[in-house]
């Protein structure tokens, strides 16, 4: 809930189901570009968060693969450099 509720605050579009009823710990978002989203997820890993870009038949974006491990820590991380990049491309 938090990682979907932060990203729709943000300038993305959601790929992932939101109704509770088809979700899982993968949720991934687009940037509609595949270049933009090459380099926020250059920027991602510099960060040492991990994400991937993932496509199927031409479906796909960033995925984030939350897990047990996760905290709620690591996903504001995560959402404020998204956000921290946004910034400093526009």
């Amino acid at each position: 809930d938090r990682l979907l509720e932060g990203l729709a605050r943000l300038p993305v579009r959601i790929v992932t189901p939101t109704d509770p009823r088809h979700r899982s710990g993968i949720v991934t978002f687009t940037l509609d570009d595949v270049a933009r989203e090459a380099a926020l997820i250059e920027r991602l890993l510099d960060a040492r968060i991990l994400v991937s870009h993932r496509y199927t038949s031409g479906v796909g974006g960033v995925r984030v693969s939350c897990h047990f491990f996760n905290s709620l820590a690591d996903l504001d991380r995560l959402l404020e450099a998204v956000e921290e990049w946004r910034g400093a491309t526009r």
